[in-house]
Formats: C-alpha cells, sequence, structure tokens
C-alpha cells in the first residue's frame, strides 16, 4: 500500500492517502485503513473520528464502539 504521508505519534503512525487519515501501529501493522477525515487519538486508548461531518469513537483496531452518527462529541 501507498500513502501520501506517514506521521510518528508516540507509539503509532498516522496514514494520510486520499485527503484521509488512517493509523498503523509502532510495527507497520495497519489498524485503521485511511478512511476517515480526522483522527484523535484519545487517553483511554480509543479513537474519535470524523467522517462526512459525523462523529463517533472507534477501537485502535477500527472496532465501532460510538457509531458515527453524531453531530457533535464530548469528552
Amino acid at each position: 500500500l501507498e500513502y501520501d504521508s506517514i506521521a510518528k505519534e508516540t507509539n503509532r503512525f498516522r496514514l494520510y492517502k486520499n485527503g484521509l487519515t488512517g493509523l498503523a501501529d509502532a510495527s507497520g501493522k495497519i489498524l485503521i485503513e485511511p478512511r476517515f477525515n480526522q483522527l484523535t487519538l484519545l487517553s483511554n486508548g480509543t479513537v474519535k473520528v470524523t467522517h462526512t461531518q459525523k462523529l463517533g469513537v472507534i477501537s485502535a483496531e477500527g472496532l465501532s464502539i460510538i457509531p458515527i452518527i453524531y453531530d457533535a462529541l464530548y469528552y
């Protein structure tokens, strides 16, 4: 897979492709394919995501915790 850019964040890598972002672990294993407009790593290990102007929370492995259907989320 090719990416437009990769940025290191603590023990993970943020992946960018076609204006979308995803996540890989320190070994390079893809955790979340670049499919979100924005990712925010939360302190509890989950990820707040934005996709088509809707917000939700997923696990670091990409599993849904809070569906991506909300206009606002406060953490």
